[in-house]
């Protein structure tokens, strides 16, 4: 995947969960494999309640250089582990018992790739030449 890092332009792969329609947003839990908010850095993120009004977060970012790179995600019972070129950057290991940690979301989800622009980041300013793209080369899931 190739991210191009600009102010306004919001490239993301992540996964909400499948209940989402019917329990909304954060008790669907949300994984960010991948996002850039324009700052030249990469995050990945993991979003999950256990109660309504409540979201834990647990987010770890690496530099952004807008070259190719291989991003990677790793589940497991413990947590989830991030990692750019097989390099680990981020990750958090479930902890049911300690109400600041996320927890793993117990339902499947489903993966997105996109390219936002605007919304809560802010718009791009008018430097910003459209058509802009999010380079991907192939997704692997096993």
């Amino acid at each position: 995947m190739k991210i191009e890092s600009r102010p306004g332009l919001w490239p993301a792969w992540w996964m909400l969960g499948d209940n989402y329609p019917v329990v909304g947003w954060p008790r669907s839990g949300e994984v960010d494999m991948v996002e850039d908010y324009g700052f030249s850095a990469v995050e990945s993120s993991v979003h999950t309640s256990r109660d309504v009004p409540s979201i834990t977060s647990y987010s770890g970012g690496t530099a952004n250089d807008s070259t190719f790179h291989t991003f990677r995600m790793d589940w497991s019972p413990e947590g989830v582990a991030f990692a750019r070129d097989d390099v680990p950057y981020a990750g958090v290991s479930w902890a049911p018992e300690d109400p600041n940690v996320p927890i793993d979301p117990p339902q499947p989800m489903f993966m997105l790739l996109n390219l936002a622009v605007g919304g809560t980041i802010g718009a791009p300013p008018p430097e910003v030449a459209f058509p802009v793209d999010l380079v991907v080369d192939y997704v692997k899931v096993w």
